[in-house]
């Protein structure tokens, strides 16, 4: 392809991006499903690139996707909030996770004719929340501060314990077998090194930020030890993500981090600029990266649509049924089917179904390519659902809440 048609698509992409982020912060439409089926025109439809050659990228932008993506959710969790409504977040994120991953395998076991690894697979592909719709959906509605705590930590929760175990199950596959203990093993060793190495990191550069308050190219040398401690972490037998989820996650509480140090507070190291610029990287990634995944996508098989929306109904039941066991004796009960909505996939659902297709593009021994192609195109099919379901239920929701001030409004009128 000549630079020349690279760089148009790469600016119409960005366009289309800007547009389409403007149009959902305006009408709560997500961008996403533009993004993908932009992508889907331009690679099934047009045909403006080989799958193969997009392949050999994929590696290096998944994680580059992946550090971006986690940093922002560290910054964006704040540890008041968090600490709050950590237990039932936790246990949301957790229990949804368990019975999200749980119900897709049995579908995927049963109806697909897959093995119980690739079924656990797809489930900890399409079990977790997406971050930015559900953050701004949340925004867009009038309701209790902690119910909004809860969503956002809950999904910050589970991108991680998804990618982790995703990762895990990817590496057993490449191992030739499927073994409880060894990914049991694995997940809690890469949780370890790599929480205390992005705690400590984030603490130290915390420090080191406060000594370069002001000097220009801060953010890009912060991007830069972001991505020494992910590579640290991987290396070491750690997690890269929770690394860079927790690094992110200190440098995000300076005020917190101070209060517990006791330090002088001077204003915030990882200032408004900093913070501004990290939004302008988070939105050029996602946007390429759901158009990226899009232009990957085949669907040649019309049965993955069927698949895929009935998967995605399967997420709504076992979400209520992990919401009501996690909300009982809360005030977050009076919330929970607004709650249970909440289940959009997002880019890090994106991040791991194109994890699989590089893996099986690399190793074609060990995974089946027609089985990652398959997970790939399901995924697309989630994630478009889930977010419409998501949509819509916060459209329901905004419109329900406002039709009691109305009616109040009338008849404070009758009485006049």
């Amino acid at each position: 392809m000549e630079p020349s048609v690279i760089l148009f698509v790469g600016g119409l992409v960005v366009v289309v991006g800007f547009v389409t982020e403007y149009l959902f912060r305006k009408t709560g439409v997500s961008n996403i499903i533009f993004l993908l089926f932009f992508g889907f025109f331009l690679g099934s439809i047009i045909g403006i690139a080989e799958r193969d050659i997009l392949l050999t990228a994929a590696p290096f932008f998944s994680t580059l996707a992946l550090i971006i993506i986690l940093m922002d959710g560290g910054l964006s969790i704040d540890l008041y909030d968090a600490v709050g409504g950590s237990f039932r977040a936790t246990l949301l994120a957790v229990a949804g996770f368990i019975f999200s991953t749980l119900a897709v395998a049995a579908i995927a076991f049963f109806l697909f004719d897959w093995g119980l690894i690739y079924g656990l697979l797809l489930g900890s592909i399409v079990g977790p929340t997406g971050s930015v719709v559900v953050i701004s959906l949340v925004n867009r509605l009038k309701i209790d501060s902690s119910v909004s705590a809860v969503l956002k930590l809950e999904t910050a929760i589970n991108d991680v314990i998804a990618i982790v175990i995703a990762l895990a199950l990817l590496n057993s596959l490449l191992l030739g077998g499927f073994a409880v203990p060894f990914v049991l093993r694995d997940v809690i060793a890469k949780f370890s090194v790599g929480g205390v190495m992005g705690l400590i990191g984030g603490f130290i550069w915390y420090l080191v930020l406060d000594k370069l308050r002001g000097q220009q190219f801060s953010y890009m040398l912060t991007l830069a030890v972001a991505f020494l401690i992910f590579s640290t972490a991987e290396t070491a037998g750690g997690s890269g993500p929770v690394s860079v989820l927790l690094f992110g996650l200190a440098l995000g509480n300076e005020e917190n981090l101070s209060y517990i140090f006791k330090r002088e507070k001077k204003g915030a190291a990882f200032d408004s600029m900093m913070r501004t610029f990290h939004s302008e990287i988070s939105f050029f990634i996602s946007t390429f990266f759901f158009v990226y995944l899009g232009l990957l996508v085949t669907i040649s098989n019309y049965l993955c649509i069927v698949y895929g929306i009935l998967i995605s109904i399967a997420l709504v039941v076992v979400r209520l049924v992990a919401v009501e066991i996690c909300t009982v004796k809360s005030a977050l009960k009076k919330s929970r089917q607004l709650i249970t909505l909440m289940l959009p996939k997002g880019l890090s659902t994106a991040v791991m179904a194109v994890f699989v297709m590089s893996y099986a593009s690399k190793y074609p021994d060990r995974i089946s390519a027609s089985i990652a192609q398959t997970i790939s195109d399901i995924t697309f099919v989630v994630i478009v659902a889930t977010v419409a379901i998501a949509t819509v239920g916060a459209y329901v929701y905004r419109r329900s809440n406002k039709e009691p001030q109305v009616q109040s409004t009338l008849a404070i009128t009758e009485k006049q």
